[in-house]
């Protein structure tokens, strides 16, 4: 009920103080005539009139979307006291200059979703530390573009924190574009045209964060990155990268995820990741890598996560990951593998998750997989597997201790659905594990299971049914009929 009136309450003082057609603001901004508003929110608004109704009032934040009309050009803005202002959707083709010059404490600035071509001016943003200026038609960014010129005639670097250029078209980044950037946390350029980096693009700059996904990229310099010793994530997913000299990635010693998945990397050599000995996640799934040098991942003693699905790997070598103690998540999916060599992952005992679905697989190995303790979710799906070995893992998951910290651990997934399984006498402890909810074949969500091709009288049964005995059966049907 106080809700209503409250709401009632803000309706009318709206409508007493005639806000511009299709703006509204927050109760505590129409309660003071001091203070700040907090927020203002316009849709559909006719622009010049919404900026001339708060000329000389400081507001907290004030979004303008969907103008009406459009504004092809965007001038001379009257005077206003604003930390975030977004102008969206808006068909903004220019800015000028001095459109900001009556702007004040503007610290993040937001024109994404125009059709800007050209990089507005910043002369006259003294504090801004966000601009978003994705989806716009940017094709260029000119050298000095985030230096201020002083009173003094001196540049000034700008104190950007996020600059978001994504979605435009601009085509390279050439040397020096970006000096000025001193303390950037996240620089976004993905989803652009670039098909080119100069080798000193990032000279002078300190980047946190640096996207460059979606673009037109073949390949990478050893001295591309070399600007960047403190840059903590990197992602050059979707390009048609095909080369990575050595080196490439040498300087980031400070470097935690990599994403270079989704190009066409056929090969990766020994060199190729030294120096990452920070790095912790790896995507370099949906390449086109057939095999990989026995030591391409020993650089890399913190590696947690690392996604290798959707390539061409058949052969793996036994050390391949020998040096990942602390790996907790393997992605193999969608490979060629037939087998795993003894070994594989016996180094890394904090591995929890392997995924090895849609390969070929025909037998497994229990030798690849000594002391993988800690190992909880196996997915083994669509591959020819007809059986499971007893001492799969190392140790089967009924005995001893391991039976004993299922509790603390949860469920033991052996996910098996897609291979032609042999429910023989062999498989037995399989299904007596699944009786009492030690393993699950199926995921959580999956109301089917394995399904039997072997021998003749369990052939159409799932997994589960194959190892139920007729007394079971006959007390599952009067416990279920009870109900009934």
């Amino acid at each position: 009920m106080i809700s209503f009136f409250l709401f009632v309450f803000v309706l009318t003082l709206q409508q007493a103080i005639a806000l511009p057609n299709g703006c509204v603001t927050d109760a505590s901004s129409l309660s003071s005539e001091n203070d700040p508003i907090d927020y203002v929110k316009c849709s559909g608004s006719n622009f010049t009139e919404v900026m001339e109704f708060y000329r000389d009032q400081n507001i907290l934040e004030l979004i303008i979307e969907n103008c009406n009309p459009v504004i092809p050009r965007l001038t001379k803005l009257p005077n206003i006291t604003v930390s975030t202002l977004a102008i969206l959707k808006c068909s903004i083709e220019e800015v000028d200059d001095d459109t900001f010059e009556n702007v004040h404490n503007l610290t993040t600035l937001i024109l994404a979703q125009n059709a800007i071509t050209t990089f507005i001016s910043l002369d006259h943003l003294p504090v801004i530390n966000e601009l978003h200026l994705s989806r716009n038609k940017i094709n260029h960014i000119p050298n000095g573009t985030f230096q201020r010129n002083s009173v003094a005639g001196n540049k000034t670097d700008l104190n950007f924190k996020f600059l978001d250029l994504s979605y435009n078209n601009l085509t390279e980044i050439t040397n020096d574009n970006f000096v000025g950037l001193t303390s950037v946390e996240a620089l976004h350029l993905q989803y652009n045209q670039i098909g080119d980096i100069g080798t000193d693009a990032f000279r002078g700059v300190n980047i946190i964060g640096l996207n460059l996904g979606g673009n037109k990229l073949t390949r990478l310099t050893a001295g591309t990155f070399s600007s960047l010793p403190n840059l903590g994530a990197l992602a050059v997913h979707e390009n048609h990268l095909h080369e990575l000299e050595n080196g490439t990635f040498a300087p980031m010693r400070n470097l935690s995820a990599l994403l270079l998945d989704k190009n066409d990397l056929e090969q990766l050599s020994s060199q190729m990741f030294d120096g990452l000995e920070s790095l912790f996640y790896l995507d370099l799934s949906y390449n086109k890598l057939s095999n990989l040098d026995h030591d391409v991942l020993h650089k890399m003693p913190k590696l947690m996560n690392l996604s290798l699905a959707h390539n061409q790997l058949s052969n793996l070598s036994p050390s391949l990951l020998s040096k990942s103690e602390g790996l907790f998540k393997l992605y193999l999916q969608n490979n060629k593998i037939e087998t795993l060599p003894k070994g594989f992952i016996s180094n890394s005992p904090m591995l929890r998750e392997i995924y090895l679905s849609n390969n070929t697989l025909r037998e497994l190995n229990s030798d690849a997989f000594v002391d993988c303790r800690l190992l909880r979710f196996f997915d083994l799906r669509y591959n020819n597997l007809t059986t499971v070995p007893e001492d799969f893992v190392g140790i089967n998951p009924l005995q001893g201790v391991f039976k004993l910290l299922l509790p603390t651990f949860g469920d033991y997934f052996l996910l098996l659905e897609g291979n032609p399984i042999v429910c023989d006498d062999k498989l037995k402890w399989l299904g007596d594990a699944m009786k009492d909810n030690s393993v699950r074949v199926n995921r959580i969500c999956a109301t089917t299971f394995p399904k039997c091709v072997a021998p003749f009288k369990h052939v159409g049964k799932s997994l589960k049914d194959a190892y139920v005995t007729v007394a079971e059966q006959i007390t599952y049907d009067e416990i279920t009929n009870s109900f009934v």
